[in-house]
């Protein structure tokens, strides 16, 4: 026999051993513990789900976001301001009530670049495409 024949048998050897039970026990890598994250770390608006963190139009409302929302409809009845109906061609400024005909009577709270505003609806706060400046 050749060293590469008894290489061979040797690990038949073992296979069989192992199949019978007799082979001796692997050893197992220890765990890394993993790193605790801070309360400061996390944000209050984030999914819990995998750590991933969810995009504003797929957010429900927070508590906050709720009465503001309320707040705002009050305030609306009071001052007799009629909402614009919502379409992408149209400008809208921070303050600017709209009606859309999904999420309903929304509050424009802030614009953003590429002419993107965030808009405040009892669903909770939403990023919709608007119009260019005139």
């Amino acid at each position: 026999m050749s060293e590469r024949d008894d290489e061979i048998d040797l690990d038949l050897d073992s296979g069989g051993k192992a199949l019978l039970g007799e082979a001796p026990a692997k050893k197992r890598a220890k765990a890394k513990p993993k790193a605790k994250k801070s309360k400061e770390d996390s944000d209050s608006r984030a999914s819990s789900k995998g750590g991933v963190t969810l995009p504003l139009s797929m957010l429900s409302a927070s508590s906050e976001d709720k009465q503001l929302f309320s707040d705002k409809k009050a305030a609306l009845k009071a001052s007799k301001i009629s909402p614009k109906d919502y379409n992408i061609k149209i400008h809208l400024n921070v303050g600017d009530v709209v009606n859309h005909k999904t999420f309903g009577l929304g509050f424009v709270m802030a614009v953003g670049g590429l002419n993107k505003v965030e808009v405040l609806f009892d669903v909770g706060r939403k990023l919709l495409v608007t119009g260019p400046k005139p």
